[in-house]
């Protein structure tokens, strides 16, 4: 009622009315990338970035700043030095997000293919290099992320399917820990009342063992209606914020614990929300991945804390019987 009225043609000219939109991104889905998202045919995008980068608008060298009787290349420097990358690819780049990625760096990402005839073996390349695992001994389970609206701009509801290889040694007797691969992601916008048959879905697709669903708003409603229906569930907790949850997940993928398929057609999509992760636009393939991850190192915990080895100690202790401290006496 009050832009849209205002918005006139040049008649002498004949020229229709022009829009400009200044603005500094902080976000993918900031008015900016809203605009430029859904109606990318009717905006012109000129991005003029305090440091050129590949194809300038005005014809830069790559790396030449915007304006140096301002600021030089000197001050740029030492400016995105003493910022971060968030704000300097967004306050100064006009990027929302960094090229290396936040939480998640892709230089540090893993892949999986399968390996030899039977496929009954996994092809890991590593930071030590190939490794060929027996898929046997691998537990599989679900992690869910789940939204209510089909709207285009509503966030997704997202199943992940992993498989957790437990902790061995390898051909050169080391030891190795476990490791996380992500072996099917389904990322569907459903309404609420489909989100049960997504997961009967998944779940006679991949057979896992149990699927893990957040415990909070839509995920309640999913979880109640997939225990009456007999699936094996585990309640996660959404006792965090995201970030928070996802920093077990990305300290696995830093060390080179979790692996992706290499063949998969959505992979570009997955690695991109992690790589852009917290300002892009979306987030739920992240919550499936972090809370993967806690349930992987959860597991480890158990076994670290129950394993052979401890139970062993309980059991030479209770044999023993009790013993005599040297202050406190009989114990």
């Amino acid at each position: 009622s009050t832009f849209h009225t205002r918005l006139e043609p040049d008649v002498e000219l004949d020229l229709d009315g022009v829009v400009l939109l200044i603005l500094t991104r902080w976000h993918e889905a900031d008015l900016g990338g809203k605009v430029t998202t859904e109606h990318s045919e009717q905006w012109e995008v000129v991005n003029l970035p305090a440091l050129a980068e590949a194809e300038d608008a005005i014809g830069r060298a790559r790396g030449e700043p915007l304006c140096p009787e301002r600021f030089s290349l000197a001050q740029l420097e030492e400016i995105r030095e003493t910022s971060g990358p968030r704000v300097w690819s967004a306050l100064y780049q006009q990027r929302p997000t960094t090229e290396g990625g936040g939480r998640f760096k892709k230089a540090h990402f893993r892949y999986w293919t399968s390996a030899r005839a039977d496929q009954d073996y996994y092809r890991l390349a590593g930071p030590l290099g190939e490794e060929i695992v027996p898929k046997a001994g691998a537990l599989r389970f679900t992690t869910v992320d789940v939204a209510s609206q089909t709207k285009r701009r509503s966030d997704w509801t997202v199943i992940s399917t992993w498989d957790l290889l437990p902790p061995r040694t390898d051909a050169l007797g080391r030891d190795r820990p476990s490791m996380l691969l992500l072996i099917d992601r389904q990322r569907e916008r459903v309404e609420s009342v489909d989100h049960l048959a997504l997961l009967e879905h998944v779940d006679a697709t991949m057979s896992p063992a149990w699927h893990g669903v957040e415990e909070a708003t839509y995920g309640l409603q999913l979880i109640q209606s997939a225990v009456r229906k007999g699936y094996r569930i585990q309640p996660m907790p959404a006792d965090r914020d995201k970030w928070s949850r996802s920093e077990i997940a990305s300290t696995m993928v830093r060390n080179g614990r979790v692996f992706f398929p290499a063949a998969a057609p959505w992979l570009d999509e997955w690695e991109h929300e992690l790589t852009t992760f917290p300002n892009g636009s979306y987030d739920d393939q992240v919550d499936t991945l972090s809370y993967a991850a806690i349930i992987a190192d959860q597991r480890r915990s158990s076994v670290k804390h129950s394993g052979p080895a401890s139970i062993r100690d309980r059991l030479r202790r209770k044999a023993q019987g009790r013993t005599v401290h040297p202050i406190l006496g009989r114990v």
